[in-house]
């Protein structure tokens, strides 16, 4: 869902240099871990082609921890998941993304076109530990769906945890953005039977502290590659 292609700067007059030009300096950007590996290296690089006075500094942690380092200054901008309003924080939806099953290779259900809640009672799952914000909406998705599958396993990296299911220790709840990714070897990912289930991605920012041209420019390509 991120898209390489970027919007050109408007309002720029025949008098004016071109927005590249202007933009320059440090930008610290946090992402939740769920996101960072699989958006950040083709987004910062595609916003780097455009303005290369821009040097970036970058956090991963929880959603609750960045938004700490968004209100104290530490942070520019933050990307992550999630519908919750955070105090003092502005917040701008970048869509929504499905999620998809994650199965090893030789599963009973890796051939199926799409899964449903209910054939995943007997499961064994494994899952983020339960700061992370998307295995705080797997963890409601089951309870909605009454299911209390037994948990084998809780880690802090999705990647880790593909590992584990490539192993057949279990299976997991997968972003989207991951599927097209090396970290899935090995595994088998099936979409969910409608109603699909996904997540949305939003990014944070600071609305008490002023919004440097680089944080502004970021902002908008961001969501520029999220929302095609």
């Amino acid at each position: 869902m991120l898209n390489s292609s970027r919007a050109l700067p408007v309002g720029c007059g025949s008098g004016c240099r071109p927005l590249e030009h202007e933009v320059a300096g440090k930008l610290s950007v946090g992402a939740i871990p769920s996101i960072a590996l699989y958006v950040l290296p083709r987004l910062i690089g595609n916003f780097q082609h455009s303005y290369p006075k821009v040097t970036f500094e970058l956090f991963e942690d929880t959603t609750e921890k960045l938004a700490q380092q968004l209100e104290d200054g530490t942070l520019d901008l933050v990307i992550a998941s999630g519908s919750d309003e955070i105090p003092n924080l502005a917040r701008h939806s970048l869509g929504r993304e499905p999620l998809l099953m994650l199965l090893p290779e030789k599963h009973r259900l890796a051939r199926r076109k799409s899964i449903k809640w209910s054939e995943l009672a007997s499961e064994k799952f494994l899952l983020l530990h339960e700061q992370h914000s998307l295995a705080i909406h797997v963890r409601q998705l089951l309870a909605a769906n009454h299911l209390k599958p037994e948990l084998v396993l809780q880690g802090a990296q999705l990647v880790t945890i593909a590992a584990m299911v490539a192993a057949g220790l279990g299976v997991t709840v997968i972003p989207q953005m991951m599927l097209k990714t090396e970290f899935v070897k090995g595994c088998v990912a099936v979409p969910f039977a409608k109603p699909v289930p996904t997540r949305e991605l939003t990014l944070l920012r600071n609305p008490l502290r002023a919004e440097s041209k680089a944080a502004a420019a970021f902002r908008e390509e961001a969501a520029a590659a999220f929302l095609n």
